[in-house]
């Protein structure tokens, strides 16, 4: 304890204390993923159930797949922020 205070030490030992109890609400905060969705319609403005949706990251070249559903609906969860 030489040249700090008991005072001084309290004070970074609540500081540590309370800091550890924040990290993990922080750390979940600091998760970043989007959500890309949209319907797949014709010429006409009828929606096609079954069409099949590719999504390439540009970086990576990267594809993902998905197929839409009934009412003509894709998907895409948990992307990471880039160029689609």
């Amino acid at each position: 304890m030489k040249g700090m205070s008991r005072l001084g030490w309290l004070v970074v030992v609540v500081m540590v204390t309370c800091g550890g109890m924040l990290a993990p609400e922080m750390r979940g905060q600091s998760t970043y993923t989007a959500q890309l969705s949209g319907v797949v319609t014709d010429s006409s403005g009828a929606v096609i159930p079954g069409a099949k949706v590719i999504l390439t990251d540009e970086a990576t070249n990267i594809s993902m797949n998905n197929v839409t559903d009934g009412r003509g609906i894709y998907v895409f969860t948990g992307l990471r922020p880039t160029t689609y």
